[in-house]
């Protein structure tokens, strides 16, 4: 009778139980390993699309109010001003190196753009959730840049019709958006910050605050200084 050779038995049980759990031990560290690059790669996409769109608006902003230009309506339209907001837009005039222009920035509502933010209750001791669960839902408003011809301006009846619209960002969180005014910037006194601007001269300096919303409802705040050349105290 011959005898069974060694070398070709096959695999015991604890043999295959071992390769198994090492192949699932390996499994899941490349999951977690893949799971955390999409993650990670989700967060950058996300940190690139707030800086892109707050670059966008501080870029804008900039180039606008480098160019706003004062304008004395006091004249013919006494209640009209070169530079003002009206709670519901910011409308300055600017020098676009070949005429005056208006320019104005709104914020608007976008049913388009909308975050639905889902809050769980409390759960019980087995972490079975409860079914009390409640939904808002956030709107998100959508930042617009408008510009048109000065003319307009110069009408009784007000009604700014734009030649040029520009969307600059439909993230912008509810109540998000905030204007600050200073009448002057010097290097001796403290900057003296108002919320409103109703005077007939050009403000020193802008200050904007505003927030932008992700998909998961997270807001970032973004703040920003700016100086317009041509502002400053009335001389007149």
């Amino acid at each position: 009778m011959k005898k069974n050779d060694p070398a070709r038995h096959g695999f015991t049980l604890i043999e295959v139980l071992l390769a198994a759990m090492i192949v699932a031990m390996m499994g899941g560290t490349l999951y977690a390993t893949f799971a955390a690059g999409f993650k990670l790669d989700h967060r950058i996409k996300q940190t690139f699309l707030d800086l892109d769109d707050s670059r966008i608006i501080i870029e804008q902003l900039h180039r606008d109010l480098g160019r706003a230009v004062n304008y004395d309506f006091r004249g013919s339209l006494p209640e009209q001003k070169a530079f003002f907001d009206n709670d519901e837009a910011l409308i300055f005039v600017i020098d676009d190196g070949q005429q005056l222009r208006w320019v104005r920035y709104q914020i608007v509502a976008d049913q388009k753009g909308q975050v639905n933010s889902t809050q769980l209750g409390s759960t019980t001791a087995k972490n079975i959730a409860v079914s009390n669960i409640s939904t808002k839902e956030r709107t998100l408003l959508t930042l617009v840049r408008d510009e048109g011809d000065f003319s307009q301006l110069l009408l009784i009846e007000q009604v700014l019709a734009p030649d040029k619209s520009e969307v600059l960002t439909k993230r912008i969180a509810d109540k998000g958006w905030e204007n600050f005014y200073a009448p002057t910037v010097t290097s001796q006194a403290k900057t003296e910050w108002r919320k409103e601007w109703k005077e007939n001269y050009l403000p020193g300096a802008f200050r904007v605050s505003f927030s932008l919303q992700n998909e998961k409802g997270q807001i970032k705040k973004i703040t920003s200084d700016f100086l317009l050349p041509a502002g400053g105290r009335d001389e007149t």
